[in-house]
């Protein structure tokens, strides 16, 4: 059993061991380290991707780059008359739908067992 005990960013585990600082506020989520193999996964998923500012940065990225295609397609009503237009909106639609589909797959990985923590 482990308990996430909260002092001066410093998390402990039972048995007194100190536990990694948290990262990101996703990180906050997490009670201890792994003791099976698919917390194992779900840690590593969790420590090596998820709570990683280039993660969060590309995820950014992509909110961003869907703000300026929903406004070109309102301008130009999906790119009609304009195949660059058209395959632009059509490339950002796509590559937006992978990432956060990546993005939510990872983070229910690094829930593990625990989801409802």
């Amino acid at each position: 059993m482990c308990i996430l005990i909260r002092k001066t960013n410093l998390c402990t585990h039972l048995s007194k061991r100190p536990l990694p600082r948290p990262k990101c506020a996703f990180c906050l989520t997490h009670v201890c380290l792994p003791n099976r193999n698919n917390d194992r996964l779900a840690w590593f998923v969790f420590d090596k991707i998820v709570c990683r500012t280039w993660f969060e940065t590309i995820v950014l990225i992509c909110i961003l780059l869907i703000g300026v295609a929903t406004g070109v397609d309102l301008e130009t009503d999906g790119g009609e008359g304009s195949p660059g237009i058209a395959l632009f909106l059509y490339l950002v639609t796509e590559v937006t739908k992978v990432i956060f589909a990546m993005e939510c797959f990872l983070k229910i990985i690094a829930e593990g067992y625990h989801p409802d923590r």
